[in-house]
């Protein structure tokens, strides 16, 4: 179990290291959304840096309130907006490269911006 997050998940998988959480965030939908697009690129980057495989890695921001989705297959992002006003907060992902703690670690520090 992490401080802060409802679920945190990672295992290997046919060699791909899998990794996801949930949790829930008191940010406002748009800090939620600037939150998560900076830590989402920081994840990126540091996958990149790595030299890692990205399978995919996706983030989601979903109802109750606005929503906002964004995943890269390694080259650049792709975004969508949903109406609504509190939110919720996950992360999936699928690569090649990092090893499951080092990958729970990464990607937690970086979320922890999402409170």
């Amino acid at each position: 179990k992490v401080p802060g997050y409802t679920l945190v998940e990672t295992h290997i998988h046919e060699g791909a290291t899998v990794c996801s959480f949930e949790k829930e965030t008191s940010l406002s939908p748009e800090e939620a959304k600037a939150a998560m697009s900076e830590a989402f690129a920081a994840v990126e980057s540091w996958l990149n840096e790595q030299g890692a495989i990205i399978g995919h890695v996706k983030g989601y921001i979903k109802a109750h309130g606005p929503s906002y989705t964004v995943s890269t297959v390694g080259a650049g992002t792709n975004t969508g907006e949903y109406e609504g006003s509190r939110a919720s907060v996950g992360f999936a992902s699928i690569v090649f490269g990092p090893d499951e703690e080092t990958m729970k670690d990464k990607v937690t520090e970086e979320f922890a911006r999402l409170k």
